[in-house]
Order: C-alpha cells, then structure tokens, then sequence
C-alpha cells in the first residue's frame, strides 16, 4: 500500500496543488501526507535512541517502508542530512539533526524551494497547513482594508466586530478550501449569532491599534492572503453584510450543521474538515456568497 502512495507521481501532484500550481486536490494527498509524516515521527524516534551507528537503530516500521522504491529508513536519514535526490528531483529540508561536531548529519542548512518549503510546514491531524497568522492582527488589518474600500460600496459604515468576524470566516474557509491552509490561528466557533474567532474577538478593542501597518505587512508578507481579504470584503459590501452573515447560517452550512449536532452548545469549534468541504463545493459552483 505504501509503495502506491509514496510514488514520485503523487509526490509531484501534491506540490504542484499545494503550490497553486494546479487548482485541484490530488486524490491521493491526504493518504501521502498522513504515511509521510508516520514515517518522519518514526525516523525522529530513532533518532533519540544513542550508543550505535545512525543505521542500525531500532529497524522499526520505517525500515519495513519504502518510498518509489527507496528504503525509507535510507531516504529519511538522507533528508536529515540536508539532501536526496529522487529521480532528478531534489529534495532539500530545514530538518537538520543536532549531533556532536563531526557526525553525518552536521551539515549547513540548504535553502528551500517553495516545493519543499510547501513539504515542510506544520499540518494538523486532519493534514491542513497549520500555519496561521495570529488572529488579533488579521482582524486589525480586515478593519483597515473595509475602511479603504470604496465608501459608496461600504455606505461609510464602520467596521463592526460581526462584520469582521464574517470576513475572516468566509477568508478561512476560502484558504482551507483552495490551498489546505488555516488562515490564521485561532479556530472558528459556533457562536449564537454566527462564527466567531475568540481569540481575535476578546481583541477586538485594539483592533485600531496598528492597523494600517499590519494591513501593511499583510501585504507585504502574505500579498495572496490580503488580496483574499480585500475579494471578500468587496463581495460581502456587494451582497450586503446582512444577507452574506444570514448565508452562512442557512441550513447545510458547517455552522447549521454543528450547531444541529450540539445544540445550544455555544462555543462549539466547527471542524476544518466541514468548513473546507462546504467551501469547496460552493466555490466550484461559485455560490458562497
């Protein structure tokens, strides 16, 4: 089984999906990323074991394992060490081992391709990029970037905590949806009167504060996620903020459908995994708002 996952094929479909480069999510990502990530816990365990030469350390489950072929105790040393080249493809980690001056794996850290830097960020059990901005600061800059929107769009209305709330939703399922990536770190919850981030929300009365320059190095640092925002923000304005917030509590929607589940259960976290199957579907039918 692991040798019809771990192929150079689906290796190459995942990076290029989850660099963008293709729109559609391999069939086969969720299985690779879930076997990999079991071999790479493996290889770390081994790791910590001392008193014998690197490849003769508990031959466990990784060495029962193979990638396309390669034994894949062999291929995650040589990942340690910096390096591997796979069928021309060459594959360059940060996950650079800490040994005693002179050992195989002190070597110089290699830099990343975005295909391996992709590889190399933090994924949650449901395997999305766990890599959220801190969501004090994306609610800060959502306020700037609805107050530099047209007025005759906004009506001049200010930038109200459900109007917030409702952006950074509706950009956080986008993300999971489109690129496997939670937006920010904080998680969306079932609040009575829709999705909240309580992180954000308990916040909310400094979101002025620093606004413009966080919306600044949004920009700068993560320009696809400010675009994002200031997408949504034009299209919430367009629909109307009522109508969009009355859309994602309608029935069928990961709030309708948690908050059926557990009723009156305010605070409930809405799982990611229903959050990006609904945003999908209606993303591909262009029905979200």
């Amino acid at each position: 089984m692991t040798d019809d996952i771990l192929t150079k094929q689906n290796f190459e479909a995942l990076m290029d999906w989850l660099t963008g480069a293709t729109a559609d999510e391999p069939q086969a990502a969720g299985m690779f990323v879930s076997k990999l990530n079991e071999l790479y816990i493996t290889r770390r365990l081994q790791k910590d074991n001392e008193g014998a030469p690197r490849r003769q350390r508990h031959p466990g489950a990784a060495s029962r394992l193979s990638l396309s072929g390669i034994a894949a105790e062999e291929y995650l040393s040589e990942i340690e060490k910096g390096k591997r080249a796979v069928d021309g493809l060459n594959i360059v980690t940060s996950i650079n081992g800490k040994g005693k001056a002179g050992q195989e794996d002190d070597l110089p850290p290699a830099p990343l391709s975005e295909r391996e830097k992709a590889l190399a960020l933090p994924r949650t059990a449901e395997g999305f990029i766990d890599n959220g901005i801190n969501a004090a600061v994306l609610a800060s800059a959502v306020t700037w970037f609805w107050g530099e929107t047209d007025r005759e769009l906004t009506k001049g209305r200010p930038a109200s905590v459900n109007l917030v709330m409702l952006v950074m939703y509706i950009c956080y399922g986008c993300s999971l949806a489109q690129r496997m990536t939670r937006l920010t770190d904080d998680h969306p919850q079932m609040w009575k009167y829709g999705v909240a981030f309580p992180k954000a929300y308990n916040k909310a009365p400094a979101w002025e504060t620093g606004a413009r320059e966080n919306a600044a190095t949004l920009e700068r640092e993560r320009p696809e996620v400010a675009a994002l925002i200031k997408e949504v923000i034009t299209k919430v304005a367009e629909k109307g903020i009522s109508k969009t917030a009355d859309r994602q509590r309608a029935k069928g929607t990961p709030w309708e459908r948690t908050y059926r589940e557990n009723k009156d259960l305010w605070a409930t976290t809405i799982p990611d995994t229903l959050i990006a199957e609904w945003f999908k579907d209606k993303l591909n039918k262009n029905n979200v708002f």
